[in-house]
């Protein structure tokens, strides 16, 4: 993968792992509303968590597989792709069975993403500055931090929104 600017390169791969991290935790803080919403118990509404967590732990080792077979640029766009249609599902469901399934599609494309975008990052930075893939996962990581702050405030404040039910 030949590429005229690495640093865009890395800063979309990063931006994507920031995505696909985010979409790892966000939907916790939803579970009351949509065990109220959906009439679904705790230890069901658990399974978005659980399942989403085995998905992309399975794809993780699947994406090695992947790297090897298909190239960097439709491998990533697929993955970016499973983590839209898998969001796009969740946002329609109108049951807990499809909303899981599109869970489900979202870990699937998390699994890929996290470790093609670090293949990604070593691929195209220059060998002569080796501290890219410490910048990719110091810009993922301290953009989750900031997203978990913000939340946690947004939380705490209610910003508007209404209290759970």
């Amino acid at each position: 993968m030949q590429s005229r600017n690495p640093k865009w390169t890395i800063a979309v791969a990063a931006f994507a792992a920031f995505l696909a991290t985010f979409n790892e935790t966000f939907l916790n803080i939803g579970f009351s509303p949509i065990m109220s919403d959906l009439g679904v118990s705790v230890s069901t509404v658990q399974w978005l968590a659980t399942a989403y967590m085995l998905g992309a732990a399975v794809m993780v080792p699947v994406s090695s597989f992947a790297y090897r077979s298909i190239s960097t640029r439709k491998l990533f766009l697929s993955s970016v792709g499973l983590l839209i249609v898998g969001s796009l599902i969740g946002a329609l469901a109108q049951n807990f069975q499809i909303l899981l399934a599109g869970r489900i599609v979202q870990a699937l494309g998390t699994g890929l993403l996290i470790p093609v975008g670090m293949n990604i990052t070593l691929e195209v930075a220059p060998k002569e500055r080796p501290p890219f893939p410490g910048r990719f996962r110091y810009r993922t990581s301290s953009l989750c931090v900031g997203r978990d702050t913000a939340g946690r405030r947004a939380a705490d404040q209610g910003c508007g929104f209404p209290p759970p039910r």
